[in-house]
């Protein structure tokens, strides 16, 4: 009997040991689970429209406004004819040296950028001024 006690003892205290370590582990586990899930990254879709250089065109970028987490991407496509830019900052105040600028985007062409900090931004075609946009970045 002596025996079979110590065998229930010790099997008893690595039961106890294993469930000890899996309480020391779960926490972790799960906040690494929680912080992949919060800190992924997603692509949103921004279409520049077709007939988008004509000031009387009823939509430029499509959507006009987006809302992203920070640390996601927006990746603008030119369904149009034309050339277009998408350039940060408002026709008014120029071209934002510090700020995006994705160059002449050719028809069918792409161009994605990052957005890391949250806040508004504003942006427009550099070639088309009339033509307007914004993304609002979201904490994470």
């Amino acid at each position: 009997m002596k025996g079979l006690t110590n065998r229930i003892n010790s099997n008893l205290g690595i039961g106890v040991a294993i469930g000890l370590a899996l309480l020391m582990i779960a926490p972790s586990y799960i906040h690494s689970v929680h912080a992949q899930l919060v800190y992924m990254d997603e692509t949103v879709e921004v279409k520049i429209s077709k007939g988008s250089s004509a000031i009387n065109n009823s939509q430029f970028y499509a959507p006009p406004e987006v809302h992203v987490a920070a640390g996601s991407s927006i990746k603008w496509t030119n369904d149009d004819n034309v050339i277009h830019t998408v350039t940060q900052g408002k026709p008014s105040e120029g071209v934002n040296s510090t700020g995006f600028n994705s160059g002449p985007i050719q028809p069918k062409g792409t161009f994605v950028h990052f957005f890391d900090d949250s806040g508004t931004v504003d942006y427009y075609c550099t070639i088309h001024p009339h033509m307007i946009g914004k993304v609002i970045v979201n904490p994470y």
